[in-house]
């Protein structure tokens, strides 16, 4: 299996399993955000297969961090009762480790790759899954305890 192979099987399962946490997840808001998750991950699977199916170097900006900020806006104004649930923080953790492997497996290959372009696209996407980790630590505080997190305007740093 050659590494463009390999990215778009990792990608292909991150997309998978976003769309189970949405499946599964009791909150619309948070559904819309794993489905965000997802949407990018198929950008990424798609980038990948036009590499290797046509040799062409094309990057797609996500505004995933956007419409994240915007959902959280949205719940800071709402008032409700949440009570934490730890499986479900087990379960976004489980994500995030996913995260930070996807953006360690992109910055080492892109280390190694001699090409520009695929190198210059193995770090946007490292960079990516970056932004997805962190999206992801946010969740985690939001749903450990989502009154003081959204006292914080922690989701104001979704952009690090």
């Amino acid at each position: 299996m050659d590494i463009l192979d390999k990215a778009m099987k990792k990608e292909k399962d991150e997309e998978s399993f976003y769309r189970g946490l949405s499946l599964e997840c009791k909150m619309e808001e948070l559904r819309i955000i794993f489905n965000l998750l997802a949407n990018d991950e198929v950008k990424h699977y798609e980038i990948l297969k036009n590499i290797k199916k046509s040799n062409r170097f094309n990057f797609y900006e996500t505004d995933i961090l956007t419409q994240v900020k915007k959902i959280f806006s949205e719940l800071k104004r709402k008032d409700f009762i949440f009570e934490p649930d730890t499986t479900l923080i087990e379960v976004y953790s489980k994500a995030q480790d996913k995260e930070m492997q996807n953006e360690n497996f992109y910055s080492q290959e892109a280390g190694k790759i001699k090409e520009k372009e695929l190198k210059a696209i193995f770090m946007e996407l490292a960079e990516d899954e970056r932004r997805h980790y962190f999206l992801l630590e946010n969740i985690i505080e939001f749903v450990s305890g989502p009154q003081g997190w959204m006292m914080s305007n922690e989701f104001e740093n979704l952009d690090r």
